[in-house]
């Protein structure tokens, strides 16, 4: 899953495991932290995402809607071009 965040663009997927993690996965330093403070942030890995973090199922739900939840704008464009 891709998700587009105001100041992070993140991808999630699911790589086997015992079912209570997903692997959150990122091209540019510091968007997995911004969501997830205490990941444990792996860098390289030889493929399209430089940075990647094994983060609890349960972990992941909670911080993408807590991000639903704060919403406090009416128009996206407020905020910059992501990644200037």
């Amino acid at each position: 899953m891709w998700i587009f965040l105001n100041n992070a663009f993140l991808s999630i997927v699911d790589k086997g495991g015992d079912g209570n993690t997903l692997l959150v996965r990122a091209r540019h330093t510091g968007d997995i932290e911004r969501s997830f403070p205490d990941a444990d942030v792996q860098i390289g890995g030889g493929t399209d995402y430089r940075y990647r973090a094994q983060i609890d199922r349960e972990q992941v739900a909670q911080a993408l809607a807590d991000s639903v939840r704060s919403i406090d704008y009416a128009r996206l464009c407020k905020f910059q071009k992501y990644g200037t």
